[in-house]
């Protein structure tokens, strides 16, 4: 099973690296943290909650599923020391999921909120694919995928609403893709290949 939380906190981690080790333009006013949070929790008018304050604040607004991805293939063998107790369980299909992960810049300083979002921009220009030798994946996870995402005015006052906040400075990144797989081995699956072997001999 793939833990949303623990990929986005290891993004979280890089980015955070990426500031930390001056790796943009030292003369810029980059975030002293950046944080997991709902940016939905911020209130305009009284913004005092400091996991938010004067942070990079990375939020998910949404998931949504690829479905012309979807993995049709319902069984997965199970190897064993020995092939021919081998087995193989039947499962549902994996689901691929693109995430949308929302970078809002909270700072009071106008400035120091347009160069922070320029520094994450810059981030995953030079590092959009993460792998298993980036980041701490799951075994059924081969790479995490962040594509910049160009919205409208209406989509944007629209994310914004359903947000229930005054817009702050902001990137919308869709990452992709995530194979959500639930297959649990219960010790019920069918030898396959000694059955097969079963078969040929009695044949």
């Amino acid at each position: 099973m793939v833990l949303i939380g623990d990929i986005v906190e290891e993004i979280r981690q890089q980015l955070q690296l990426y500031f930390n080790t001056g790796a943009t333009d030292p003369n810029a006013s980059l975030p002293d943290d950046v944080t997991l949070a709902n940016i939905s929790l911020l209130d305009a008018f009284n913004a005092n909650d400091p996991n938010i304050r004067d942070k990079l604040v990375i939020s998910l607004v949404s998931i949504e599923e690829e479905k012309a991805l979807r993995y049709a293939r319902t069984t997965t063998v199970i190897p064993a020391p020995n092939p021919n107790d081998s087995r193989v369980i039947t499962h549902h299909p994996i689901i691929y999921l693109n995430l949308y992960l929302l970078f809002s810049s909270h700072n009071k300083e106008y400035k120091v909120s347009l160069n922070q979002l320029s520094a994450v921009v810059n981030f995953f220009q030079h590092k959009h694919v993460f792998t298993g030798a980036d980041i701490a994946l799951p075994d059924n996870l081969d790479k995490v995928v962040f594509e910049l995402c160009t919205t409208s005015f209406e989509q944007m006052n629209h994310l914004w609403g359903v947000l229930g906040g005054k817009y702050v400075p902001s990137a919308l990144y869709k990452v992709r893709i995530l194979p959500h797989a639930d297959i649990r081995d219960n010790g019920s699956g069918a030898r396959i290949l000694r059955e097969r072997a079963n078969s040929q001999a009695g044949s």
